[in-house]
Order: structure tokens, then sequence, then C-alpha cells
């Protein structure tokens, strides 16, 4: 019991990331985002222009048709979940400015508190 306690706090200590790290992983993150976003836009983009074509032999019917309908769907609904991810790390992101500023005022605060306390 005590091994594996001792296990998961050593663990836990080897996880948490420094600052500079943490700004590391988030900007590997969200060029992972931009590089599968820049992915599925092009990918939207070859689906439609086969699309146009085999609309404009007419052939709207048949399997080939459906099948790039279906992955011009697919590419667009993908990148619509690529820029709802990118709107929460935003939002994500400036949540955690909000948090330091408010850290900030405390401190400003305590420290007029003492400053305040020592003139008198």
């Amino acid at each position: 019991m005590l091994a594996s306690a001792l296990l998961i706090a050593v663990l836990s200590q080897k996880l948490h990331f420094t600052h500079a790290e943490k700004y590391v992983h988030t900007f590997v993150l969200n060029i992972n985002l931009t590089k599968q976003q820049q992915h599925q836009a092009a990918n939207v983009i070859k689906f439609a222009i086969k699309l146009w074509y085999l609309h404009r032999k007419d052939r709207e019917k048949y399997l080939p048709y459906i099948l790039v309908q279906r992955k011009l769907f697919q590419a667009i609904h993908l990148l619509k979940n690529i820029k709802h991810k990118q709107r929460t790390r935003i939002l994500q992101q400036h949540e955690s400015i909000f948090e330091i500023q408010m850290q900030i005022k405390n401190i400003e605060e305590k420290l007029d508190m003492i400053l305040g306390k020592e003139t008198k």
C-alpha cells in the first residue's frame, strides 16, 4: 500500500509540466490542429471538384458520385470539429490569462494591505 502511494506520488511529480513545457506543449497542439485544418480544407476542395466533375458528366446516380459526396461531407464535418477544438483551446487560454490577472490583482491587494500596516 505504501509502495503504491509512493509510486503514484513520484509519477504525479514527473507528469507535471513546468511553465515553459506548458507553453511548448500548447504550441505543438496548436500547430497540429492547424495542420489538420489545412489538410481537411484541401480535402473539401478536392472532393468538391471531383463532385462537380461527376455532376458535369451527369453521373449523379452512380456509386462513385455517392462515394465522393460522402467523402466531401465527412471532410466538412471534420473541418468543423477541428475549428471547434481550436475555439475551445482559445477559450481555455483566455481563461488562464484571466486567472493570472486575478492572481496579480490579489497579490497587489495583499501588498497594499501589508504596506498600509507598516506605515501606521
